[in-house]
């Protein structure tokens, strides 16, 4: 999409549709957003599924096709008066830590030759655009400024990097983005929600933030990250961390469960709702037991017993 789709979008008319397309069980580890643009033209939807399985899934192209089905059973109740079906490009946003090698298209899983194919009709397509941050250098990340917003380049480098057990060092590379960003926001909410994001889902410590962007930034950042860090902390949501990085390991609960829901999912496909419980409720050193598990054992009760 890069500046091809500057010239033939219009980025002041883009917006944000409200809801949810993900099927219920995935939506600890798929999240989806759904945005319409005016083209040359005519109204486009953009489908962005961000993808956090650590590995690729094979058979993304018929899920997807099953979340835009959705998609357009929404568009189609809203406006029954229109006669023509509106486009939606679908895109894949993967951060896993292994590239992306599963196929793109709904057509590369048919036989060959197809008997629509035969029968003189074209089969049913779907293709979606990857965008494999595994795949993707930080300078490549960093220069979509140009065609995007400081948000935007913070909300991918955070994608990429929240598994890195050094997140607290990247922020001080980052911090001219975070002054972009809290002015491109018109006031906090972005950055807080950032701090909010970083103290919850990395390793890297609320002093990291102080001493990696505070001296980089304009106070009114500074003021930010110092409030939103405090209140967490008064909320004792940032103290099991910071525990559990005393003890030397180097992922926080959170994390680990995160983790680990993301290996049984690609052994084994679905987690009941008491099997999701457990993790829920499961201590750190619980956690730490049942990752040592997961790739070993042949059931997910095992690992969870």
């Amino acid at each position: 999409m890069g500046e091809r789709f500057l010239r033939n979008f219009d980025l002041s008319t883009l917006s944000l549709v409200s809801g949810t397309f993900v099927d219920e069980d995935l939506r600890r580890h798929e999240v989806d957003l759904l945005f319409k643009i005016q083209a040359t033209e005519k109204l486009v939807y953009i489908y962005v599924l961000v993808e956090h399985q650590s590995t690729p899934f094979a058979m993304m192209p018929v899920r997807l096709f099953r979340y835009v089905s959705k998609i357009y059973q929404a568009l189609d109740a809203e406006n029954r008066s229109q006669r023509h079906v509106p486009e939606i490009i679908p895109v894949v946003l993967y951060n896993g830590e292994r590239r992306w090698t599963a196929p793109v298209k709904l057509s590369d899983f048919y036989s060959r030759p197809t008997l629509t194919g035969l029968a003189g009709v074209a089969p049913i397509e779907l293709e979606y655009k990857l965008f494999d941050l595994s795949a993707t250098s930080d300078a490549q990340i960093r220069e979509r400024k140009r065609v995007t917003t400081s948000v935007a380049v913070l909300s991918l480098l955070f994608l990429k990097h929240f598994r890195n057990e050094y997140f607290g060092q990247l922020l001080k590379e980052w911090a001219s983005f975070f002054k972009d960003a809290y002015r491109e926001t018109k006031g906090e909410s972005f950055v807080q929600a950032a701090i909010c994001y970083i103290l919850e889902s990395t390793n890297a410590a609320h002093e990291d933030l102080i001493d990696c962007i505070v001296p980089y930034t304009e106070p009114e950042v500074e003021f930010v990250i110092k409030t939103t860090g405090q209140k967490l902390r008064e909320e004792g949501r940032i103290e099991g961390r910071q525990e559990g990085r005393q003890e030397g390991l180097t992922m926080g609960r959170q994390a680990a469960a995160k983790a680990l829901r993301l290996i049984l999912l690609s052994r084994f496909r679905d987690l009941t709702d008491d099997q999701n419980r457990k993790i829920d409720v499961a201590s750190f050193e619980q956690l730490d037991t049942f990752l040592d598990r997961a790739f070993v054992v042949g059931t997910v009760d095992e690992v969870l017993r």
